[in-house]
């Protein structure tokens, strides 16, 4: 019997950035006949009560629970592309807090170790309703900084309101923290083995014009400088998606009364069909060759 080539793909990403609903959204288009997309279901490997269960969310439009951080699943689908290629592709859903930990305490577990050095891809999942930009020091703040110390008196008049805080992880801006989570991922693989990434910036539909690349990079530059600079062992493209098509409350009469499922899926970049979530799983196979 053939053996059927594998993806490994490890999804990335802080909590809320559209994972699990990303996934739910895959398994709805590659059981759709009727949308247009590059990769078809032939087969699923296991049980499949956790995509039925994040599906049957992902359909009425509800927010997508999740239980605990050991609530860790891996998908296994066998799909077909447009060429007669049968690949089955593994995904571990991990939850959010994962790599909050990784930024936070710089550890990580056995398992994700294991899944990092087998992984051939990676998709980045960046929200950009969750972005906290951090401080940029253009020169009209370090001006305004300049004046108000140098007009300042509440310290000699033993005011101390204005002491500063001690930092913490929730003060780290997002693109730095995803620049970590990458360099983590390079220095534990070694730099012998390239990392074919998509970056996926989520929640699309909040984006009112643009291209996914302009927007990583006017949003995100050191993001976007990282992997330029690092582009002999990172091969990355980036893709808009909108895995819901819009917000849960503000957007729900919409989404479920005058909607089809399939086209509330939004999916700009990578020259793909406009709702097809399989594009990003279609390019890094494509990578493999």
């Amino acid at each position: 019997m053939t053996e059927v080539p594998q993806l490994h793909a490890l999804l990335i990403g802080l909590p809320k950035t559209g994972k699990t609903t990303f996934l739910a959204g895959l398994w709805h288009i590659v059981q759709d006949n009727s949308t247009e997309s590059l990769l078809e279901l032939s087969g699923l490997e296991g049980d499949r009560t956790y995509l039925n269960r994040i599906h049957k969310s992902w359909l009425s439009c509800s927010e997508i629970g999740r239980t605990n951080l050991n609530d860790m699943q891996t998908v296994k689908l066998s799909l077909n592309d447009k060429n007669g290629r049968h690949i089955q592709v593994i995904i571990p859903d991990h939850f959010g807090e994962v790599f909050q930990l990784q930024l936070s305490e710089r550890r990580w577990s056995p398992e994700y170790e294991a899944m990092a050095q087998s992984a051939d891809g990676i998709l980045l999942f960046v929200h950009p309703g969750k972005l906290n930009l951090g401080p940029r020091l253009d020169i009209a703040n370090i001006l305004a900084i300049t004046i108000k110390e140098a007009n300042d008196t509440s310290s000699a008049e033993g005011n101390n309101d204005d002491k500063p805080k001690p930092w913490t992880y929730d003060d780290m801006p997002t693109q730095v923290g995803y620049v970590e989570l990458l360099q983590f991922l390079l220095e534990r693989r070694g730099s012998d083995k390239g990392l074919n990434t998509v970056v996926i910036i989520s929640a699309w539909d909040l984006i009112p014009q643009g291209n996914p690349d302009e927007v990583l990079r006017t949003y995100l530059p050191l993001l976007h400088q990282f992997l330029e600079s690092n582009n002999d062992i990172i091969n990355y493209s980036v893709v808009g998606v909108s895995a819901q098509g819009g917000d849960l409350k503000r957007d729900h009469t919409k989404l479920v009364e005058t909607m089809s499922a399939s086209d509330r899926i939004q999916v700009e970049g990578l020259n793909c069909p406009p709702h097809d979530i399989t594009a990003p799983i279609s390019w890094l196979l494509d990578q493999q060759g």
